[in-house]
């Protein structure tokens, strides 16, 4: 079953070695014709915390008949023009937009926790993603594999609870039975859960995780961040971080360090008067007199001791305030949306520490999970900085080993590894990896076309364990890691 991950990585994530970060476009602009090329960019958001992108060539034409599950059911459309399910944006009429969109809901009318039903009623497929968390019904749940759900359609989809401390009934006031993309779970949730699944699958099982430690690490998070939840909801502590970053970069001077400043001023302002005053006295002062000389040549002395160490204070006020080398700043957070643009996936890196990855054979689908997939990243990256301060462990200031490298190598393994095949849950087919360290699974859809692939790793990469980049190159062939092109024949 490896032939799909060796094709796929041959056709659309193939590295040059040579410049392994250029533009895939640069010789086709100039007229001559060249193999696909993948490139990556590394974006350091704060000490520690990178984020790689990774760019490919051209999307597989038979992922542009598949569509993700992240839009609001709105019903069939009436209207001459049909509204794109992925983007809410006007597009052409088809069979599809006319008979509805894809709608997920609860199995009946008491529910089932670990249990949803997908009903698709278009003429193309739906993709559903592992850790993606969909909101309503009687509790937020987040879907527990990667699901591919054929046209026409209904199948029952495995899911996870992430609000502990809601069921309500499908007809209250506040909640409806079907239910809409609410984001992602944080790559400690989403990650865990992904070993979890696959340790079942492996030997047969369904696709269940471990609902008991998807709820402590929810606690952990909320009580790190101090989200109050009175339902222990997963999406109020990614809302309450995001919100607390946003009012970070955009909050008023500190109104304590310009009332400094001001006194500051004025006892400056003070102090030269008493320099002047001593200096016309000691011009004045008579030679029969020394002991008086002296007297004044201290004062003096003193004065511009002080004046001296004011203004040092007034010159450290003056400056931009030291951030702590782990906040994220607005800066970082611009060039990092920037670099996403025309990306087909991300990969996570904590302290030069390989965390979780996301590649799509799409780019509009990153494109429209994006944001989903930041927020969430970004809550676990506080959530372990929170943890450190708490416990007075010193953080590292940046990478141990160049991700991007780390990332091109973690990239060309996993897709040159050992897949095996499992029972599909819907339609495609459903592989996952064997491999020493990296955790990983891929959906494949029509014509063998891989939609996506979601890495991680065997171990809680988020933890202060040792190093996954390490473990990675102490295992991998020394040729990958010099920069092979990663083709497998």
């Amino acid at each position: 079953m490896t032939t799909v991950a060796h094709r796929f990585a041959a056709d659309f994530l193939s590295f040059d070695k040579n410049s392994p970060s250029a533009d895939v476009t640069t010789a086709e602009s100039a007229g001559t014709h060249v193999p696909a090329r993948a490139r990556t960019r590394a974006i350091s958001l704060a000490g520690g915390l990178d984020f790689v992108f990774v760019h490919t060539a051209a999307c597989p034409p038979s992922a542009q008949s598949v569509r993700l599950f992240t839009h609001q059911k709105s019903g069939p459309s009436t209207h001459t023009k049909a509204v794109d399910p992925m983007f809410g944006k006007p597009g052409r009429t088809t069979a599809a937009s006319e008979s509805g969109q894809l709608v997920i809901e609860e199995t009946s009318s008491s529910g089932s926790v670990p249990k949803l039903i997908a009903r698709n009623p278009t003429s193309f497929d739906y993709l559903l993603l592992a850790g993606q968390i969909v909101r309503g019904g009687k509790q937020n749940r987040g879907i527990n594999a990667d699901i591919l759900i054929g046209a026409n359609s209904s199948i029952e989809i495995p899911v996870t609870c992430v609000e502990q401390g809601r069921w309500s009934d499908a007809g209250s006031n506040d909640f409806s039975n079907d239910f809409s993309h609410g984001g992602f779970e944080p790559p400690s949730v989403r990650s865990a859960k992904m070993r979890s699944v696959h340790a079942r699958r492996r030997v047969g099982g369904a696709a269940i995780a471990d609902q008991s430690a998807v709820w402590d690490e929810i606690s952990v998070m909320q009580n790190a961040v101090r989200a109050d939840s009175a339902s222990n909801d997963l999406l109020e502590s990614i809302t309450h971080a995001r919100v607390a970053r946003e009012s970070s970069h955009t909050q008023a001077p500190d109104r304590s360090r310009i009332e400094r400043l001001a006194e500051l001023d004025r006892t400056l302002a003070v102090l030269e008067e008493q320099r002047r005053g001593l200096l016309r006295a000691l011009q004045d002062v008579s030679p029969e007199n020394p002991a008086r000389f002296d007297e004044l040549r201290v004062s003096l002395l003193e004065v511009e001791q002080r004046s001296s160490a004011l203004r040092k204070e007034q010159l450290q006020s003056l400056r931009r305030p030291t951030i702590p080398p782990h906040v994220v700043r607005a800066e970082s957070m611009h060039q990092a949306d920037i670099a996403a643009k025309g990306a087909c996936g991300l990969l996570l890196f904590f302290h030069g520490n390989f965390v979780s990855g996301d590649i799509f054979a799409n780019p509009d689908w990153f494109a429209s999970l994006y944001g989903d997939l930041r927020d969430a990243a970004l809550l676990s990256w506080d959530v372990l900085h929170r943890q450190d301060a708490a416990q007075s462990r010193r953080t590292s200031r940046g990478a141990t080993f160049p991700v991007e490298q780390t990332a091109r190598t973690i990239l060309r393994d996993a897709l040159a590894g050992d897949w095996d095949e499992r029972t599909s849950i819907g339609s495609g087919r459903s592989l996952i990896l064997n491999h020493p360290f990296i955790e990983s699974s891929m959906i494949v859809g029509n014509e063998d076309t891989p939609l996506h692939i979601l890495l991680g790793t065997t171990h809680d990469a988020t933890s202060r364990g040792p190093r996954t980049s390490r473990r990675l190159r102490s295992f991998l062939p020394t040729e990958l890691m010099e920069g092979d092109e990663g083709h497998v024949d």
